[in-house]
């Protein structure tokens, strides 16, 4: 875990699929072809898939 500001920490239950308590690094965010995923492990709670936008939304300003 880097504990970076901004980051969310994500504890594993069924809805997400985690094996272990996990950490969201907004920072290094980049696209990926849908077609490199193999498995879907699980979801976002809609508040925590806020956060995260939220998130990344602080970076897109902070850097234009």
């Amino acid at each position: 875990m880097k504990n970076y500001r901004g980051n969310l920490f994500v504890s594993p239950n069924k809805i997400n699929g985690l094996s272990k308590k996990s950490e969201t690094m907004t920072v290094h965010f980049h696209s990926i072809s849908k077609e490199r995923f193999k498995n879907k492990l699980g979801t976002f709670n809609s508040d925590k898939l806020s956060k995260i936008i939220e998130s990344l939304n602080k970076i897109i300003k902070y850097q234009f």
